[in-house]
């Protein structure tokens, strides 16, 4: 441990530097001096207004381009490595998820993930499993996180955060930029960026596109070890392939933006049933499209807004290898089933969301900032298909067992359904006196198919000092059960609930912000406590006779501490050091929550030569986790992990970047929580990246 922490020092201090509203009427003009001069990023993610992350209404993140050039993050996973509170995993089908502040569930549908403020979990699993795993970094202009409830401004599923990733723009691009990429794993990519502006117009366009065969990491042991039909040891298989294209149209008044994402992955492990098996993907298409237009005048401001999104997801899965056979007789023909081509499933389904809003920000009132908000969203699941080689009750073989038999109108997985939402929120945000701010509001959403949610949150913002900033908050928030846990049926491995609730959390934190000179050095420390009830789980249904999405009668409660201190040691190097402290406990067994890093250390250094060379340095510690009671496997190791990346900026209009994850290959995993993976899921091994980039 003591070596571990040690490690960590010597590589040094990380650079953290942790379509909104643009009104200044809370900011004086030392402030603004500040912002300017120092280069502080404006965040409007906590209060839907502009501030300083260290005096936000709420305890927010930052990671701008900048941080994203000189540390060459490959994914949100990489991002999340470098917040306090937060551990990226995957699970067995290779999609993404995070623990937030001791908070798990596969898909992460506890955190409400934006993009340029149109929100995109999907219906079906309330998350973005399929969509965040190839997003372009280098595309984004800054991406602002909040940990703790956000319900009170963005509604669902903003239950343990909300995060927006804002796209680059017209102002961001004067001309054409071209990056490309290749790296391990036969990474290639590349993304060609176009902006211009003509007076009070702007065009942008992008298109970026993505390929790997991604990490081959062996697997000793799967949930067929010691079975004849087990393809064990054998590695993962994370390909992924991904093409997207943006275009934005922008006057004075109206933003106009379109996307399209193409994505086709491999599961990690195999076919959704813990075997590791081959020839699988999932597709995703996916259509955004939204229209701003913003109406400023004097001390009142309006935006009103229209976005629809369009998925299609597509699956062609081997659940079983090649040979698996069940030795029963399960449809009464005779035979035992056998599958020659292996067990198949081929899942399909649309989803579609319509959103309109419109929001007044007015700042007419002495010495108030004052919000009013009102949304209706319609979100549908349609065409869900249901294709296989076996019978969904039985398991026996369809047909002979190698033909794919439609099931979609008599035993389909789940159901086409939708869902209506009207919404409103209101917020004020009041200077009671020079040096204190009070936040206060709350959001009402109103559904047609289950029970109704209202969220406040209230927040004091005291600044003893020009250098200090002291802040208390205290709010809740939820997240909605999604289409899978509430409709999943015709499937022998679980069931839905169409009564399931909401999960429900109650936030209390205490934090404050020191800014250490007028270099932006700063010191921030935050400590939280959480309470989650109606947490949604699986357990046994005996009159079902298999395991079935319920809520949970017990109470999970979660507090813990996070601290950041960033230095500029000289004007050519600065470093930071974060360190987090997590702990949850179920108030029913009195165990502690399972499967969390109680500790995590991030350090780095980054160091400039001449500002054409930079070299960032990154660790990054995670203490062990606790396996959950009755599990016996060994508890999953801690593990220590450096990153490097080296930045040759600014020769002739080009740069170049040559990065290192995992710079000495340590083995980690992701804990797999059945124990049907013994010994968890691998992580990538040393990744090596190279860049380069030209503008025009």
């Amino acid at each position: 441990m003591h070596k571990k922490i040690f490690t960590i020092a010597v590589a040094g201090l990380l650079l953290l530097s942790h379509q909104p509203i643009k009104l200044h009427a809370l900011l004086d003009t030392e402030i603004e001096k500040e912002i300017l001069l120092n280069e502080i990023p404006i965040v409007t993610i906590a209060a839907l207004s502009e501030e300083k992350p260290g005096s936000a209404s709420s305890h927010v993140s930052v990671i701008t381009a900048e941080d994203i050039k000189l540390l060459s993050p490959r994914d949100l996973m990489d991002i999340y490595d470098l917040i306090p509170g937060f551990e990226p995993g995957v699970f067995m089908t290779g999609g993404q998820y995070a623990v937030i502040r001791g908070l798990y569930s596969p898909n992460i549908p506890q955190l409400k993930i934006m993009v340029d403020g149109v929100h995109i979990n999907d219906i079906d699993k309330g998350a973005t499993t399929w969509i965040t795993p190839g997003l372009s970094l280098d595309n984004v202009k800054q991406i602002e996180i909040i940990r703790g409830p956000g319900s009170a401004l963005y509604g669902e599923n903003a239950l343990a955060g909300a995060i927006n990733i804002i796209t680059k723009d017209t102002e961001d691009v004067d001309g054409i930029q071209i990056t490309g990429r290749t790296g391990s794993f036969k990474n290639k990519g590349g993304l060609l960026l176009f902006g211009k502006k003509l007076k009070d117009n702007g065009l942008f366009a992008s298109f970026a596109w993505f390929d790997t065969d991604g990490a081959k990491e062996k697997v000793e042991r799967d949930v067929l070890y010691g079975t004849p039909y087990t393809i064990a040891p054998n590695p993962t298989s994370y390909n992924k392939k991904r093409y997207q294209g943006i275009l934005k149209l922008s006057t004075e008044s109206f933003h106009f933006k379109i996307s399209y994402d193409n994505n086709t992955m491999t599961p990690g492990i195999g076919g959704m049933v813990y075997a590791l098996t081959e020839n699988n993907t999932i597709k995703t298409d996916l259509l955004t499209t939204s229209l701003l237009y913003t109406y400023d005048r004097n001390s009142c401001q309006i935006k009103t807004s229209i976005s629809y999104i369009d998925q299609y997801s597509h699956s062609r899965l081997t659940l079983f290898p090649p040979g698996y056979t069940i030795p029963s007789d399960r449809d009464g023909d005779g035979d035992i089933e056998t599958f020659p081509h292996g067990v198949k499933g081929n899942p399909e389904y649309k989803n579609s969301r319509l959103s309109l809003g419109s929001r007044l920000a007015y700042t007419g009132l002495n010495k108030n900032l004052l919000l009013l908000g009102i949304s209706y969203d319609y979100a549908r699941q349609y065409d869900v298909g249901h294709k296989m080689n076996f019978h969904p009750l039985t398991n026996a073989q369809a047909s002979d067992g190698i033909s794919i038999i439609d099931f979609t109108d008599t035993l389909n997985w789940s159901k086409n359904e939708d869902r209506s939402i009207w919404s409103v929120f209101a917020q004020d945000k009041l200077r009671l006196l020079h040096n204190l701010t009070l936040t206060a509001g709350g959001r009402y959403d109103n559904y047609q198919d289950i029970e109704s949610q209202f969220n406040p949150r209230v927040s004091f913002v005291w600044s003893p000092h020009n250098r200090i900033d002291l802040r208390c908050m205290a709010g809740s928030a939820f997240r909605v059960p999604n289409y899978n846990e509430m409709y999943t049926r015709n499937n022998p491995a679980n069931a839905g609930d169409e009564n399931l609730k909401s999960e429900k959390i109650i936030s209390y934190e205490l934090g404050g912000h020191i800014k250490l000179d007028d270099k932006n050095s700063y010191l921030n420390i935050n400590t939280y406590y959480n309470r989650l009830t109606n947490n949604i789980t699986i357990a046994y249904n005996s009159i079902l006779g298999l395991p079935q999405y319920t809520n949970s009668d017990s109470k999970k409660t979660f507090f813990g501490l996070e601290s950041e201190f960033n230095m500029k040691i000289t004007d050519w190097a600065q470093g930071a050091l974060s360190y987090s402290y997590t702990y949850g406990e179920d108030s029913k067994t009195n165990l502690k929550i399972p499967r969390i890093s109680h500790h995590k250390i991030t350090a780095g250094l980054n160091m400039a030569y001449r500002k054409a060379l930079i070299l960032s340095l990154t660790s990054l510690y995670y203490s062990k986790k606790e396996r959950a009671r009755g599990d016996a496997r060994r508890d999953v190791d801690a593990y220590n992990l450096v990153n490097t990346t080296l930045n040759f900026v600014q020769i002739q209009d080009m740069e170049f970047s040559l990065s290192v994850h995992n710079l000495f290959n340590k083995r980690h995993v992701t804990p797999e929580p059945e124990g049907f993976i013994t010994y968890d899921i691998p992580r990538p091994g040393r990744d090596i990246t190279f860049k380069a980039s030209v503008k025009f």
